[in-house]
């Protein structure tokens, strides 16, 4: 299922659009986060093969560049490791299957976060992504 999210960023990141449009800001929503592990240690692992052919880590990139909306039984806790937590976005698709009946029981998903973590997750994260940026 996460194939295709996978495949897509792994292309931009070896089109290096975000180099070539360091300003674009992509959104990962409704894939969930498995996938993010492997895309990330290939990422690494492609830039120790090819040396030269990324400009900068690729892995940076996609930090700086990526946002990720978790599945509600994705580990959060791993993908602000990966991502950092500020590249972590709450959202909800209820009554779809991703959704939780009552969105904001997620916020239990997230306890064990400090509080300014937490709201960064819940609001402040998907606010700035959503904020216009100059080019």
């Amino acid at each position: 299922m996460e194939r295709a999210i996978y495949d897509f960023l792994a292309s931009l990141i070896f089109d290096r659009l975000f180099i070539r449009f360091p300003g674009v800001r992509i959104a990962s929503v409704e894939n969930g986060s498995e996938f993010l592990p492997d895309l990330l240690r290939k990422l690494s692992s492609q830039h120790r093969r090819i040396p030269g052919f990324f400009p900068e880590d690729p892995v940076e990139t996609f930090r700086r560049n990526v946002w990720i909306n978790p599945f509600w039984e994705d580990d959060p806790y791993e993908i602000a490791e990966l991502v950092g937590v500020d590249r972590v976005i709450f959202g909800s698709d209820w009554p779809h299957i991703e959704g939780m009946p009552e969105p904001l029981d997620y916020a239990r998903e997230l306890k064990d976060f400090d509080p300014a973590a937490q709201q960064a997750i819940l609001h402040h994260n998907a606010v700035h992504l959503n904020t216009r940026q100059p080019a």
